[in-house]
């Protein structure tokens, strides 16, 4: 098959068998029908940034930019036309994608991860800057660690107000959130995302590695409820709603935080301040800090499968429990000689409702829920 034709193809083939061959076979063949359908795209054109203004016309094919360290600038009108257009950002450096006056019909963008200087071997980290508006795909390539280099393989990346989607590497790799509709997935190393509350309903899928959110600001803040495999550090005091899929961890701030699960499977854990931890309505979260900690914690919602780590408690050495309570509330108060907890919860329970379940398998205490 030969053709210059653009689109969809199909081509039907048909084998008739003869029945005999040259090893002296003779027999009965069916007739055998292959059919090869594909696509032929137009083909695109390859443009290379310089320093220079540039302005570049895509046609119909599937075009290329090629843009180095700075080299986008704002002298640059770049319109790569119809087909499937793609920016990659080679090298170390700075790659603005913000800077051009136009960047228009380019819907993919390419970048690597690279090492910070060391051993002798030279810088080769990118900094991207995402464009506003332009609602990008930017893959990001996995570095190859030079053994000379004891620097993690890394990226970093400033999002914009846009929908792009952001597709990690398995380094070490950060992105500062530049807006709510972007969609940042993890891949299999760490992934250090950074947001404040108004854009953190960011939809955050943290991969097989290691993803945390840290919320830079205080104030109320609502995670996409499809984000997944994600720890949430807080910055401030700040009033944090969860998502509603499991293996998410919430760390608070030295503020007074108000952290509510919206899910099984999920961790509350305050920060020192006078923090209130919900739990999911369902039940099946673990409420996990220090002992003193968790004096100036309030817990709600505790029930069902849920369990309370106290992480500096001796298990063998803990003393028998105590509650006081009213209808309401009450306090709760364990210790192992050493360290004391008085842990208050929102509820109707009574000491019959609480339970030392041993060793959390660390050096801390679980305590679990009878009904």
């Amino acid at each position: 098959m030969n053709t210059g034709t653009t689109g969809v193809f199909s081509e039907t083939i048909t084998l008739t068998g003869t029945g005999t061959n040259g090893s002296g076979y003779s027999g009965v063949l069916s007739n055998e029908t292959i059919t090869v359908t594909g696509t032929i795209s137009p083909s695109g054109t390859i443009y290379t940034l310089t320093a220079a203004p540039t302005i570049i016309a895509g046609g119909a094919g599937n075009d290329i930019v090629i843009a180095g360290n700075a080299m986008l600038n704002s002298h640059d009108t770049i319109d790569l036309g119809g087909g499937t257009n793609t920016v990659q950002l080679t090298g170390a450096g700075s790659f603005d994608l913000g800077a051009p006056a136009q960047l228009a019909n380019v819907q993919t963008a390419t970048a690597a991860e690279g090492q910070a200087a060391g051993g002798g071997v030279a810088n080769s980290v990118q900094t991207v800057y995402m464009r506003n508006g332009a609602n990008l795909t930017l893959n990001v390539t996995s570095g190859t660690r030079n053994p000379l280099d004891s620097n993690p393989e890394a990226i970093t990346i400033y999002g914009a107000a846009a929908n792009d989607v952001l597709n990690l590497g398995g380094g070490t790799d950060t992105v500062v959130l530049g807006g709510s509709g972007e969609t940042v997935s993890g891949g299999g190393g760490i992934a250090n995302v950074k947001a404040t509350t108004a854009i953190a309903g960011a939809l955050i899928n943290g991969g097989t590695g290691t993803t945390t959110l840290t919320i830079t600001n205080g104030g109320a803040a609502a995670l996409n409820a499809n984000d997944s495999n994600l720890i949430v550090k807080l910055s401030a005091a700040s009033n944090l709603t969860l998502s509603q899929l499991s293996f998410i961890t919430a760390s608070g701030s030295t503020g007074a935080d108000t952290i509510t699960a919206l899910a099984q499977g999920q961790t509350l854990t305050g920060g020192g301040g006078a923090d209130t931890l919900t739990g999911y309505s369902g039940f099946g979260d673990l409420f996990l800090d220090t002992s003193a900690h968790l004096n100036t914690t309030t817990i709600k919602l505790f029930g069902g499968s849920d369990l309370i780590d106290l992480t500096d408690l001796n298990s063998g050495l803990a003393k028998p429990l105590s509650y006081k309570g009213t209808p309401s509330s009450g306090t709760l108060t364990v210790s192992d000689g050493t360290h004391v907890a008085n842990i208050k919860l929102t509820g109707s329970y009574t000491l019959a409702n609480f339970h030392l379940d041993g060793s959390d398998g660390h050096s801390g205490t679980l305590i679990n829920f009878v009904s």
